[in-house]
């Protein structure tokens, strides 16, 4: 408890005064009785009382933006805003492509081969179709992996036939498709015209395509698709492509175009080569490919090449010198014209296969109309082979060796044909047929031998000729494992 200093009003003191009797001294009172203060004594702070200040009063102008103003001052905002936002979903966008597309390639450029002019990103040039590359028939018969793409765009290149070669490649994982090799009479006459269309489901598959001109030493041009060659995983990358070759037509020339040399090498694609009687002759071509088919409806060379895998060989091919037919796990159905020329050339045939039967139709022809020498070797494995001559000149020489194994072997001689043959087997006795009504080839009304006796329990040996006198031409060899082996004569 706090007990104020304040006692009676002064006036109750001055009548207290009044009424003690005056001289008397004031009786004495005792000390009075000191109490315990439970609580200590709280003195009050005095009250500070506020002082006078002085202040400096002035007037304030609040000037309003115009609206313009305010206008471009939110403008630059949302640029803001919106440029850290691209930043932002570019960066996201960048980290996704990374993680999907791995974190390293490079391109695979063949040794000793310059890229030139490349279009790659924005520079194809988009293309409004949408339409597959082949059809589905195409793509059946080419055997070609190919795939309808969501985006497809497309560039053009323009090559000198008077190159000493013109060449194409691709390279890169997941990339594959087919050239077309056409002739056009609107095509210009001194240029080859190359179409490159790609198609593909992301646009950053785009991006990491290009198309090059190429240069191979002196006077080789040509044109390249190349895709990544990933350090790892492809990760589903998968862009096809279709290159289509225009040639010019000669309308008013008296001799088909002549290209020096023609080159190709697609892996996982295939090629069609349209008919070029009368338009084009090739003193070379060579066709590689692999996982797709070779078509060529009529080719004209001095020499000619095609190697694929996985893929069919089909058309019809016409040589002066050499052509070498090469497949696995795939037929080869084709019709053959092999030419001595002028200069008395020996054209040869070499066709091979594994697991692939080899049908051929094989025309032997001599500028001359008589003569030549010839040289077929045909050779495949568990499957059927079956080889026929339907045209020869006569005093002719054919050398011819077939084989296969674990299936039938068939070869059917023209009459033409003169000189010895061999069979073998290892399942059964050779079969041998001959025709009957055979005319002689000569006009001269000569008769036909066919002699041929065992070699040993599935072999002969035999000779075929025209007249009196034998005659030591030609040498046929034709053979088998665990099936039969029939020549027909």
């Amino acid at each position: 408890m706090i007990y104020s200093d304040d006692g009676p009003s002064n006036s109750s003191k001055q009548n207290s005064a009044d009424q003690q009797p005056r001289g008397e001294a004031p009786p004495s009172y005792a000390a009075p009785e000191a109490y315990p203060q439970p609580y200590p004594q709280v003195q009050p702070y005095p009250q500070v009382q506020p002082y006078p200040q002085a202040y400096d009063y002035g007037v304030v102008i609040v000037t309003r933006e115009s609206a313009g103003q305010r206008f471009i001052k939110a403008f630059m905002v949302a640029v803001f805003i919106w440029l850290l936002l691209s930043l932002l979903v570019q960066t996201s966008i960048t980290a996704a492509q990374g993680s999907w597309m791995g974190s390293g390639y490079n391109y695979d450029v063949p040794q000793g081969v310059g890229l030139h002019n490349c279009i790659q990103g924005s520079e194809w040039s988009s293309s409004s179709s949408s339409a597959p590359l082949l059809s589905t028939t195409d793509i059946t018969q080419l055997q070609v992996k190919m795939y309808n793409h969501a985006f497809e765009s497309e560039t053009s290149f323009d090559l000198p036939l008077s190159s000493e070669t013109l060449f194409f490649v691709a390279r890169g994982q997941g990339l594959g498709g087919v050239l077309h090799l056409v002739t056009s009479a609107n095509q210009t006459q001194d240029y080859a015209r190359v179409h490159a269309v790609i198609q593909y489901d992301r646009p950053e598959l785009r991006d990491l395509t290009k198309a090059c001109l190429l240069s191979r030493r002196d006077g080789e041009n040509g044109v390249g698709i190349f895709a990544p060659a990933w350090q790892g995983s492809s990760n589903g990358y998968s862009v096809s492509f279709k290159l289509t070759v225009v040639l010019p037509e000669l309308l008013r020339a008296s001799a088909p175009l002549l290209i020096n040399n023609f080159e190709t090498d697609i892996p996982n694609s295939a090629h069609i080569l349209e008919d070029f009687t009368g338009k084009v002759f090739f003193n070379s071509i060579s066709l590689r490919g692999s996982n797709g088919a070779v078509q060529a409806h009529s080719l004209f060379a001095t020499e000619g090449k095609v190697h694929t895998s996985n893929g069919a060989i089909s058309g019809t091919f016409n040589t002066t010198q050499q052509l070498v037919l090469e497949t696995s796990n795939a037929p080869i159905r084709v019709s053959v014209g092999l030419e001595s020329d002028e200069d008395g050339s020996s054209p040869a045939l070499r066709a091979r296969s594994t697991n692939g039967n080899i049908q051929a139709d094989i025309s032997l022809f001599s500028a001359s109309g008589s003569g030549g020498s010839f040289n077929v070797s045909v050779k495949t494995s568990n499957a059927p082979l079956r080889l026929a001559f339907p045209a020869s000149p006569v005093n002719s020489k054919l050398n011819l060796d077939a084989a296969t194994s674990n299936d039938p072997a068939t070869v059917s001689l023209n009459p033409a044909y003169e000189g010895s043959f061999h069979l073998r087997t290892s399942s059964s006795r050779p079969t041998v047929n001959q025709k009957s009504g055979v005319g002689d080839p000569t006009g001269q009304r000569r008769k036909r031998n066919v002699i041929y006796r065992s070699a040993g329990r599935r072999e002969y040996i035999g000779d075929i000729y025209w007249g009196d006198q034998k005659a030591v031409n030609g040498v046929v060899d034709v053979r088998s494992s665990n099936a039969r082996v029939t020549l027909d004569v």
